[in-house]
């Protein structure tokens, strides 16, 4: 159904979870799927990428709302533990297989309460999770962060849990080691002014988003 390939060895090189949040534009979200290497599918995410003549290389959730028969895909996990979202599901599966930074896409939809709680699990993953949103997109900082290298101009650094010490550096207001609270300090709406576009986010504890205002066309080097 598409074309990125049989191997007995799976490409993570640019590793995609299409989660079940109502579809964007698709020609937001299809160039992502079409240039991946590796899919995982939250659930009824599955059924959309049937729809539009791609498959995933896995399919996971508890499966309440898939409509395609599973003898359709090349591997199904059937997880239907009432304490984990899909989403939580989708990043475990991801972890098992060997996956280490993942791009994660369509979290957005009619149900806040699930956007809000794909955060919550993105925060609570040790993977290294991009997120593509409807307008622009970012990571979940957490202690040890990597420094982004941005080729953009407008960054926010929202904090969604009690960030200790916090460090925010590359930017026109900068941080240094202040504590960042969802009902306190945050950062938003900054500018990057580093030269080289690198940007330096870190926390000692906590989770925050930050935030970039990109094309939304895919870049896999971020």
């Amino acid at each position: 159904m598409d074309n990125r390939g049989n191997s007995h060895q799976p490409d993570f090189s640019r590793a995609l979870g299409v989660l079940a949040g109502t579809p964007v534009d698709p020609k937001q979200w299809i160039p992502w799927i079409q240039s991946a290497s590796w899919i995982v599918a939250a659930d009824s995410a599955a059924d959309y990428l049937v729809e539009n003549q791609l498959s995933p290389d896995v399919v996971i959730g508890d499966l309440d709302s898939l409509k395609t028969p599973r003898d359709q895909f090349t591997e199904v996990i059937a997880d239907d533990d009432p304490m984990t979202t899909d989403c939580d599901k989708l990043l475990s599966c991801a972890r098992s297989s060997g996956v280490s930074k993942l791009t994660l896409i369509n979290l957005e939809g009619g149900l806040t309460d699930h956007f809000i709680a794909a955060l919550q699990s993105i925060a609570k993953s040790d993977l290294d999770v991009r997120c593509i949103f409807q307008q622009g997109s970012g990571w979940i900082v957490k202690p040890l962060f990597p420094r982004r290298k941005l080729a953009i101009d407008r960054v926010s650094l929202l904090p969604i849990a009690v960030c200790l010490e916090t460090t925010f550096s590359g930017v026109q207001w900068p941080l240094d080691c202040v504590t960042l609270d969802p009902l306190g300090a945050t950062s938003i709406s900054n500018r990057v002014t580093s030269k080289d576009h690198f940007v330096y986010a870190q926390v000692k504890s906590g989770a925050a988003l930050l935030f970039i205002e990109t094309s939304g066309d895919p870049n896999w080097e971020e």
